[in-house]
């Protein structure tokens, strides 16, 4: 075979070469479609990581590290590649300034005053704790607010019930009510809130790069194989020629 008959052949075969490479990253040997990360406060230090699945040792043998943990969303973790559970161990923020509460909509019929409790929030100081162990719930003692909230999201988009929404969205609790809080933190809370942030990017970051790499090893391999393989054809056809005319 000439030189242009191969080229010829590679345009050829390459595009069905490249679609069955793409096939087998996505259909036969998909990367894992989930991962369950945690995060873990130690001082000044914030320490993400996957940690497996459920019921693997390392999964289960983190998740004993504490007892409660809240669970963590936003833009980081959504709309990517990987379907992210990420969690926190139960920790408490600081102060936050509360900005804009919405109760959610069974507690509004299950207490038709939760709205108004949940509104005489608005514009006071709290004490903000991701992670509700047990009975805790969220009080309001007229001179102190504690938080007892399950669920953090961060750089959510404008959503219905938040048009402008904060920084910061927490899901908390209290026995009469219950719903969302956008909250401002205070620079204590934020510097704590910051490590937290660039630990769970940093961890997405790395298993979105690993699911493209994935991606693109497997995608170009059959394609990779074939120019090996023609290689070593060439290579066997010249070896085979030259002793021949030895």
């Amino acid at each position: 075979m000439t030189f242009g008959k191969y080229k010829r052949l590679l345009l050829v075969v390459s595009l069905p070469l490249l679609l069955f490479g793409y096939g087998l990253s996505a259909f036969v040997m998909p990367y894992p479609s989930s991962a369950y990360l945690v995060c873990q406060s130690w001082g000044t230090m914030e320490n993400c990581r996957n940690v497996g699945r459920p019921g693997e040792n390392f999964y289960d043998h983190t998740k004993k590290q504490s007892p409660v943990w809240f669970q963590i969303d936003g833009a980081p973790v959504t709309d990517k590649n990987v379907y992210f559970i990420v969690e926190g161990d139960a920790r408490t923020l600081g102060r936050a300034t509360v900005e804009q509460v919405i109760p959610y909509s069974n507690e509004v019929i299950r207490n038709p005053q939760a709205t108004a409790l949940m509104q005489k929030l608005v514009g006071r100081p709290a004490m903000v704790r991701m992670g509700i162990e047990g009975s805790q719930r969220s009080v309001d003692l007229g001179s102190e607010i504690f938080l007892y909230c399950h669920t953090l999201e961060y750089d959510k988009e404008p959503l219905s019930w938040f048009p402008n929404p904060g920084a910061y969205t927490a899901q908390c609790v209290a026995e009469d009510w219950g719903g969302y809080i956008s909250f401002k933190p205070s620079p204590e809370a934020e510097q704590q809130l910051a490590l937290l942030r660039d630990g769970v990017t940093e961890e997405v970051g790395k298993i979105e790069r690993d699911f493209w790499i994935h991606r693109v090893v497997l995608t170009v391999a059959p394609l990779f194989l074939f120019l090996i393989l023609s290689g070593i054809v060439w290579l066997t056809r010249r070896a085979t020629a030259f002793v021949k005319a030895g």
